[in-house]
């Protein structure tokens, strides 16, 4: 039976563990947005398998192996629905979204779709940061997931694959704020599953820069100097011509310019930003590493040369990266709002102290720059 009359099935696929916080909070807005839920539990102590199954999920088990790809494929068994959407135990859909992915998938031609996923403080909904993902899929034959970590889609050969975006059906993942323990476990399991990846598959660069990241942005305190190793053996390892890899290596160069930043080596920094540049010109942030440079070294004038351009891109989710909303709505236009008032450009900065505002971060201190201006450009015309 195909829930709300929809012309085709759609079921919820989830793997979890020792989930149960979650899924109390999470799983009913699957279950009213599917036609089923596929809970497949890896080995949870706690209550999950009984909540999941009290609230209406169907519940499997699979033995863990340290490969989140076998795990999915596992539950993929377990469906006959049309379409497939693949989802974390900590993450869930509003009802509007899902049914407006519901109406989209009765009419689509498309065979892939990204949903824009929006990382958010734990029971809350405001983004801190969005990237998408490929998340919901036709369930044909022989598609599966391949990597055992930061598993991927696959399409049997043969098949022809349209791929398509839905920017207004999103995807709330309660990634930020966790409890220290949960953080620690999650950590210390991930950076064990990366280290194992990287050992069995040498030649494959992504599994570098992901353990990199780990090091860099997810442990406590984290581990700057194997970062910047491994950021380093992943830029070395990826060709200048290789296409396949080429915004992996862009980003390799600019989360390293991060990290040189963040220890104040600032001509290492600046180097690695421009090597950015050089790739790619179109992502926002080689332009925050730079301009954060010249405004550390008083340049104002190349701080507004970089910045102004960087104000003039057009939003773009980097294809590695992510989308840094901050980056994109806050920093590159708070940056050069500071340097345009530096100039005695009062009219221009106006502009984008309200583009903060507009964006909601430090809006009572912003406000209080923009009135300080608007004073000031007052008493000049009187």
């Amino acid at each position: 039976m195909i829930k709300n009359d929809h012309k085709v099935s759609l079921d919820i696929c989830i793997i979890a563990k020792n989930e149960e916080d979650n899924l109390r909070k999470t799983l009913p807005y699957s279950l009213a947005g599917a036609d089923n839920v596929i809970v497949v539990d890896t080995g949870s102590t706690d209550s999950t398998k009984k909540v999941a199954d009290d609230l209406g999920a169907k519940v499997f088990d699979f033995e863990w192996i340290g490969d989140f790809a076998a795990a999915r494929n596992f539950a993929l068994k377990q469906s006959k629905a049309q379409w497939i959407m693949r989802l974390d135990a900590d993450e869930h859909m509003p009802a509007e979204d899902s049914d407006r992915l519901r109406r989209f998938l009765d009419i689509t031609q498309c065979s892939l779709i990204n949903l824009p996923v929006l990382e958010c403080f734990y029971g809350q909904s405001d983004p801190k940061n969005i990237w998408f993902r490929q998340s919901v899929f036709r369930n044909l034959e022989g598609v599966h997931f391949e990597r055992a970590v930061n598993e991927r889609i696959v399409f049997p050969d043969g098949i022809n694959v349209e791929e398509c975006g839905l920017n207004d059906v999103r995807v709330i993942h309660w990634s930020l704020g966790l409890p220290d323990e949960k953080l620690k476990y999650k950590n210390i399991s991930r950076l064990k599953l990366l280290e194992d990846a990287v050992k069995n598959n040498p030649g494959d660069p992504f599994y570098v820069y992901l353990l990199a990241q780990r090091h860099m942005r997810f442990l406590k305190p984290p581990d700057m100097t194997k970062a910047e190793a491994n950021f380093t053996h992943l830029i070395d390892m990826i060709d200048s011509g290789d296409q396949k890899w080429k915004y992996l290596k862009h980003a390799g160069y600019a989360e390293r310019g991060h990290l040189f930043l963040s220890k104040q080596e600032y001509d290492l920094a600046e180097m690695d930003a421009n090597a950015a540049l050089d790739m790619d010109d179109s992502f926002i942030e080689p332009y925050i590493i730079l301009a954060t440079i010249y405004l550390v070294r008083k340049d104002n004038d190349n701080a507004l040369t970089i910045l102004k351009k960087a104000c003039s891109l057009k939003k773009k989710q980097h294809p590695v990266i992510g989308e840094n909303e901050f980056f994109w709505n806050v920093v590159r236009n708070s940056f050069y709002a500071s340097c345009l008032f530096e100039a005695k450009r009062y009219e221009e900065a106006l502009v984008y102290y309200q583009l903060v505002i507009d964006a909601g971060y430090n809006v009572e201190k912003t406000k209080s720059t923009v009135a300080t201006i608007k004073s000031a450009l007052r008493q000049k015309d009187h």
